[in-house]
Formats: C-alpha cells, structure tokens, sequence
C-alpha cells in the first residue's frame, strides 16, 4: 500500500466520526431540560402569608389556610407552638392532596402578654412513594399593633430557629 493511501484512510477514518458530531449537537440543542429555582423540600405554602394577628383577649381561634402545588398526594401537617404560644391541643391534620385546592387548619391560639410568637408548621407530603417534608413559620402577633411595637423594641435581638435540612437527591 502506497503512502498516499495509508494517509488518505487514516484521515478518512479520523474525519468519520467528525461529520457525525454535528447531528449530535442538533440531537442536544432539542432536549429540554427541567429546572428547578425553588427551595428544595414539599412544595407548601401559607396561602395568605405568614402573618397573623389576635386581639390578646383570651383564646382565639386562628385559620391557617395552606397551599399546595401538587395534583395528588396526601400531605399530613403537624403543629408546634414556640415560646409563649399556648395551644389548647397539638392537632396532627391528615389532607388528600387534589389541583388548585387550599387546606384550611383551624387553631385555638392563647399567649398573655402582647408581642411577636411564632407557631411552627411541619408539613409532610407523599407523591408516588415519595416524602418530601417543608416547615413553616406563621407569625402570630397578639395585641394591638402600638403593644407590639412597644415589645419589640424591647426585644434583645434576632429571634434564632434551629433548623435541620437533609436533601435527597435521587438516582436514576
């Protein structure tokens, strides 16, 4: 075999898989890919934010309204009060999930002096087998607004939640 041959197969069988890369790149440019830019956890939230108030004058009745993003599914909620925060029992709610439906809670809330509380959502949620988990925080502001404020520049500082994350990624 003459030089020029050898030469003109080893270019050839260098360039073969050369011309087949371009429908490769068109194959990727057509993939769609999902993105996520949401906090990772179950796709809860308070439907009318987290701010809530109470007059002060004695237990009251609170209704927490949740929002969900998920078609189907069951979602059980669980509720702590913080510090100060008195609920008259700690309710564990049970919610078939269904497209574009709220979940009302309703909550016998009670705290003595006026200010800032906090009361604590945790919510778990199972889609197809698998639990994603998110918790929430409702502010509950007890008295008239002027009491609040007062308390609050009273307040020594931040307010520090300790929080415990574990994400799960996975495999295909």
């Amino acid at each position: 075999m003459s030089r020029f041959a050898a030469l003109s197969a080893l270019f050839a069988v260098l360039l073969l898989p050369a011309c087949d890369a371009g429908h490769r790149h068109q194959d990727l440019a057509k993939t769609t890919v999902e993105r996520s830019v949401g906090k990772g956890g179950a796709a809860v939230s308070l439907s009318d934010g987290p701010l809530y108030r109470l007059s002060g004058a004695g237990a009251e009745t609170l209704s927490l309204r949740l929002d969900s993003g998920y078609d189907a599914g069951e979602m059980t909620v669980t509720l702590t009060p913080g510090r100060g925060l008195l609920m008259n029992d700690m309710p564990v709610m049970h919610f078939d999930l269904a497209a574009g439906e709220y979940y009302e809670i309703p909550v016998s809330l009670d705290a003595m002096p006026a200010g800032r509380y906090y009361l604590h959502l945790h919510c778990r949620v199972k889609v197809d087998g698998r639990e994603t988990a998110r918790v929430l925080s409702a502010i509950v502001l007890v008295g008239e607004p002027d009491e609040v404020a007062a308390q609050k520049t009273m307040d020594p500082g931040p307010v520090v939640l300790p929080a415990e994350e574990v994400i799960l990624h996975e495999e295909e």
